[in-house]
């Protein structure tokens, strides 16, 4: 069965989660208005929401947790992504991110932006502590 565009389109935003500045959560099994759908959240769509992390199509892969909840006795599947360490992250080679409340692909502009973050933590080279390894040799 091929995903539905729905789903797709769910895995974009997933991917787009690492290179927010806090923790985020979806929730999967709820309607809009909160009450339960009744979906099935049987182990098999809680390993193919797992398998997010390593099928290679997000880099660097997110680190997410999946997970079984109950809402007013209802299944519900939890998954909460950690923001990454080295943005940007690329979803099948593209660079998506949030432009207000919707997604879209970033711009050459956007990329330099992110870069320049993830270089803004590095250390600089001349503050990096340098290891000396002295060899005392004895005499004979």
């Amino acid at each position: 069965m091929r995903p539905s565009r729905r789903a797709k389109r769910s895995a974009r935003l997933l991917t787009t989660c690492p290179t927010a500045p806090s923790l985020v959560s979806f929730s999967l099994g709820a309607n809009d208005d909160g009450s339960p759908s009744r979906i099935e959240v049987a182990d098999r769509l809680l390993q193919t929401l797992s398998d997010i992390q390593t099928d290679g199509s997000t880099v660097p892969p997110p680190m997410l947790a999946v997970e079984r909840r109950f809402l007013k006795g209802a299944p519900m599947a939890v998954i909460v992504t950690w923001p990454a360490d080295a943005p940007p992250v690329r979803f099948d080679g593209r660079i998506w991110i949030r432009i207000g409340p919707r997604c879209g692909i970033a711009s050459a502009q956007d990329e330099r932006i992110l870069n320049e973050k993830r270089r803004h933590l590095d250390p600089h080279f001349e503050t990096q502590p340098t290891f000396v390894i002295a060899v005392i040799r004895k005499a004979p």
